[in-house]
């Protein structure tokens, strides 16, 4: 058998994420702890607070340690991977984890991008939605009843989820019909890019 890790992006966040790994788990803890010494906070505090899970500063060095953390909870349970890949901010995940870099250094680099993407979604007018369901098409067609600036589907995450983005207003309005037409079950805040991006989570 051959193996290979993919490690996520933002996008899957949620209040009181790990927790249940940090209580239970030295490995976990650990790499946990470290991360927050690299970064400058307390990256287990900051699951339950809302606003640290809707702030790219904070939001990206938490992902990627807790990604690490699970990494390497199952690393000595499995055959030697053939590969570390990443999904945009996952890529600092599979860098530190195939020992590209050390934890620390790949910690603070992703602080860092985390801080410039923040400032940057700060000055910017654009926002991006990320809607959980299999009907491409009807996405689209809701992107295409807005008039009131711009906003189209973005990018195709995977067959359960696209991103459309655009004018903030644009987006604002197309989320309303999204709702409408039963796309959205729950709201989770993230950031994404350089963009504020809300995940709607639909069948």
């Amino acid at each position: 058998m051959k193996l290979a890790y993919l490690f996520s992006g933002q996008g899957a966040q949620y209040l009181n994420m790990g927790q249940d790994l940090y209580d239970n788990y030295k490995t976990y803890r650990d790499i946990i702890d470290q991360a927050s010494a690299a970064c400058g906070f307390d990256i287990q505090a900051k699951v339950h607070d809302e606003a640290a899970l809707a702030n790219t500063a904070m939001l990206q060095p938490m992902v990627v340690a807790m990604s690490l953390g699970v990494h390497a909870l199952v690393a000595d349970q499995l055959p030697k991977p053939v590969a570390h890949l990443g999904l945009s901010l996952g890529e600092y995940s599979a860098l530190i984890g195939a020992d590209a870099l050390d934890l620390k250094t790949g910690i603070q680099l992703v602080t860092k991008r985390g801080q410039l993407m923040q400032t940057a979604a700060e000055k910017s007018k654009g926002k991006m939605v990320a809607v959980m369901t299999k009907d491409h098409a009807k996405v689209a067609e809701i992107c295409g009843n807005i008039k009131a600036g711009y906003v189209n589907i973005c990018n195709y995450n995977t067959s359960k989820q696209v991103v459309i983005g655009g004018d903030a207003t644009a987006v604002d309005l197309a989320k309303v019909q999204l709702d409408d037409a039963g796309l959205n079950h729950s709201l989770k805040s993230c950031w994404g890019l350089s963009h504020p991006v809300d995940v709607l989570c639909g069948g």
